[in-house]
């Protein structure tokens, strides 16, 4: 009987605990120009193979090592910037498989090497390389298969393959490439891109829309961003919602608000982008207010 009551006792608190853990919020943490950002504009984010996270803002690339801020200033002889002045601006960041940490602006891409503290072109290290001049980068992002994504604002995806060493033409199945205005990619080589109002899934090699009703209840105004999150695809509306998309075996979609899930005092108004750094941890980017960092298993 004693042993009974203690085996009761110990499976009640086990109970209690696990109850304790699920009830408690999801949370996350905030930064701003008063932790050492450069600017509250965050308009990109990346993280590479030694850890830190890369920002970038209005007035330009901020890296993180986990307790500071710095801003990068490129060294004077860069090849890059003694031609010219490279835009404050940093639209779209992202680290490849090479280890080249590839920066977008509002006015050109370009490859930083942060070992060396300097700007190339991408052609001077990716021969075949090509997308004009004067374009607005809004993201970059690399494939299983080695092919590089570029979105710009007003010309749509380029894509840049590093075995075939050419630039190769998206195809869509409804749609313009030229209206397209987000793009994600997860590990396992998916690829969804969307434009204002439509998500679309890449099926053997062709953009395709994808339904969304009844998941999906309200009508869509404003895609701002799209993000693979794990299995879920995170969809940011009208830069305020966030909805969770999760694909059941039926082929639909199942939707989730971020706020009934990740809860906190406070939440970002004017959410621009969505970036996951490792397995439990996402970054939120704002127009104006820094950053918060959530974590996925607290």
């Amino acid at each position: 009987m004693c042993y009974m009551k203690k085996k009761s006792a110990i499976l009640f608190l086990f109970l209690s605990c696990l109850l304790l853990s699920m009830a408690q919020p999801m949370q996350f943490v905030t930064y701003n120009a008063a932790q050492g950002l450069s600017q509250n504009s965050i308009y990109s984010i990346a993280q590479t193979k030694e850890g830190f996270m890369w920002f970038g803002t209005q007035d330009g690339l901020n890296r993180f090592d986990g307790k500071k801020f710095y801003r990068v200033i490129a060294n004077d002889d860069s090849s890059f910037n003694s031609r010219r002045q490279l835009s404050k601006m940093i639209t779209a960041l992202y680290a490849d498989s090479d280890d080249w940490l590839w920066v977008g602006t509002s006015n050109e891409i370009i490859l930083y090497n942060r070992y060396t503290n300097k700007f190339l072109k991408p052609a001077q290290v990716f021969p075949g390389f090509s997308i004009g001049s004067k374009k607005w980068i809004v993201k970059i992002q690399e494939d299983a298969n080695r092919r590089i994504w570029i979105l710009t604002q007003e010309n749509g995806v380029f894509c840049y393959d590093k075995i075939k060493k050419r630039m190769i033409t998206p195809l869509w199945k409804q749609g313009k490439n030229e209206s397209c205005t987000h793009i994600g990619i997860n590990s396992n080589g998916d690829i969804i891109a969307s434009d204002k109002t439509t998500l679309f899934t890449n099926d053997d090699g062709v953009f395709t829309p994808v339904k969304l009703s009844p998941a999906i209840s309200y009508g869509i105004t404003d895609i701002t961003d799209i993000a693979f999150i794990g299995n879920q695809i995170w969809l940011l509306i009208n830069g305020r919602n966030i909805i969770i998309l999760e694909r059941r075996n039926d082929g639909a979609y199942h939707a989730a608000d971020f706020k009934n899930i990740y809860k906190s005092r406070e939440y970002l108004s004017d959410v621009r982008i969505i970036h996951q750094s490792d397995a439990n941890t996402v970054w939120i980017g704002s127009r104006t207010s820094g950053l918060i960092r959530v974590n996925l298993l607290t």
